[in-house]
């Protein structure tokens, strides 16, 4: 026979669920509000923005076609495939790297340069490799998944590997066993914010090329209605996308249900010379690599320039205006980046600390994150018009979710040791977060810091493309529409370069922060 759950307990319970979803009902509410505002009051009804009741109606009639559940499982299969091809691959690749040391350092910059990259602009090359089918997609989605999963596992081994591999040759455990009982159980948990968020924006990254440039799928269908004018529709289908990344972020909740014990992970001094000497030969062996896997492809097909013909057509094409392009794109990338930053790590701390606003928002925010922001493009483009404000704007919102959802995970999962030996010596909030707190989980917050970057380089250079005349993305663009593919390969190979300067100030931040936590 069960025993009966004390009263105090179900007491509890049920405070905490109410608390939950008057949580989410205010903000309901509010966002209804607000919506029904800018429709009603400020006129954005022409900006492809119907009535809050117009576009919930036709997302709850979607739900009963068989049309609409067609594109939604076609969605779900291809991102099934490439988020799980994506984590297998990046966590090997993290396991790897973690092991190579200094090698692994070198190669991490050029992941996170390669992250920072509008991958959506390689669909034309892997079209005509692997032709008209579910394959494009499905490799595109692979690395976008496969980064954060890489990241994640690479942090996480370099917090808990030290510890657990003592606690391994301790028990005479050594090779796959090493890793099967004691090290992988260890790290696992600790990566698992950064492997959620991997899965949750290779799905985004599904329905954003299916919006751009796909025949099938959800994204198709949000295009289709988007290029025939129906707001109604188009605004149901992300309504009802929004509700089907909330009851898959729910799963992936449920599924990585362990918590971790997160501790002060220990840090690393200042590196040798000669540990800076192999990182920076590994990054430019890794550079070279990729430049002759380049090379190779382009003899396969005339739609690939070689890497030469690449550089000397940009160069041949550039003059003053590529100077105000690259300008433009930095200046817009610093500022959103910078407005996320601040923002996600402060939303994300405060969620964190609170396990009422956890359970209330931390799915939503996770389902807000996958919806592609290219939908709303035209929403932005009437409030601020063409110009550089509305592309920050986007860079700030994209970049925030993944920063607040990396931080609030990672605050959750602190030992909660630490939090009590905080108040055992009467730590103020303030000490405790910026003594005890944050040094415990600066690499993973950092780690979200580096992937915020990357979605906010993306969304700049995307944004461009439909928001703003000037910028890297409307060169990148230009290129493509007249076939000069030369001078676009240049192009990207420029945004891949500004990529890496940014990876090594982001990591020459982090060493910092790190030593100053020490």
């Amino acid at each position: 026979m069960l025993a009966a759950v004390p009263r105090s307990t179900r007491a509890s319970w049920m405070r905490r669920f109410g608390a939950r979803w008057g949580l989410r009902a205010l903000l309901a509410v509010v966002g209804l509000g607000a919506w029904q505002i800018a429709v009603s009051v400020a006129h954005l009804g022409f900006l492809v923005l119907p009535e809050p009741a117009s576009a919930i109606g036709d997302g709850l009639r979607q739900l009963g076609r068989s049309s609409f559940w067609s594109m939604v499982g076609i969605t779900a299969e291809l991102t099934i495939v490439a988020a799980v091809a994506g984590v297998l691959v990046g966590g090997v690749a993290g396991i790897a790297l973690w092991k190579a040391g200094n090698v692994g350092r070198g190669i991490e910059s050029v992941l996170v340069a390669w992250y920072a990259t509008p991958t959506i602009i390689f669909y034309p090359i892997v079209l005509v490799l692997l032709g008209l089918n579910s394959w494009p997609i499905i490799v595109i989605g692979i690395p976008i998944a496969a980064v954060p999963s890489a990241l994640g596992m690479l942090h996480a081994l370099r917090a808990t590997g030290p510890r657990f591999e003592r606690i391994s040759r301790s028990l005479c455990l050594g090779g796959f066993t090493k890793y099967r009982k004691v090290v992988l159980p260890a790290a696992l948990p600790v990566a698992l914010p950064q492997i959620r968020v991997a899965i949750l924006f290779c799905a985004l990254g599904v329905i954003a090329v299916q919006f751009v440039d796909g025949s099938s799928g959800i994204g198709y269908g949000i295009s289709q209605a988007y290029q025939r004018f129906d707001a109604t529709a188009m605004w149901g289908l992300v309504l009802d996308t929004l509700a089907g990344m909330v009851i898959l972020n729910a799963l992936l909740t449920a599924l990585f249900r362990r918590r971790a014990e997160v501790g002060r992970a220990p840090r690393e001094g200042r590196p040798a010379r000669r540990d800076r000497v192999v990182r920076h030969t590994a990054l430019g062996a890794t550079v070279l690599a990729a430049i002759g896997l380049w090379a190779l492809l382009s003899l396969t097909t005339s739609t690939i320039a070689s890497p030469a013909a690449a550089v000397s057509q940009l160069a041949d094409k550039a003059g003053a205006s590529l100077g105000t392009a690259v300008l433009s794109t930095v200046e817009a990338l610093a500022v959103g980046f910078a407005l996320a930053v601040i923002f996600g790590t402060v939303v994300g701390y405060i969620m964190g600390r609170s396990h009422v606003l956890q359970d209330a928002y931390g799915s939503l925010l996770a389902a807000c994150f996958t919806v592609p922001t290219v939908v709303i493009y035209p929403l932005f483009l009437g409030i601020f018009g063409v110009g550089e404000t509305a592309k920050f704007v986007i860079a700030g919102i994209s970049a925030f979710f993944p920063i607040a959802i990396i931080t609030s995970e990672s605050i959750a999962n602190v030992d909660p040791v630490l939090s009590k030996v905080a108040e055992s010596l009467h730590c103020s909030r303030w000490q405790a977060a910026r003594k005890v707190i944050v040094p415990a989980v600066l690499p993973q917050v950092l780690g979200g810091i580096r992937i915020g970057f990357g979605v906010a380089f993306i969304a700049v250079v995307v944004s461009e493309m439909f928001t703003s005349n000037y910028g890297l993305g409307v060169q990148a663009l230009t290129y493509y529409n007249q076939q000069e593919y030369g001078a676009m390969y240049g192009m990207i190979v420029l945004i891949i370069a500004i990529a890496l300067i940014g990876t090594g100030l982001l990591v020459g931040l982090e060493g910092r922060l790190e030593r100053r936590y020490e």
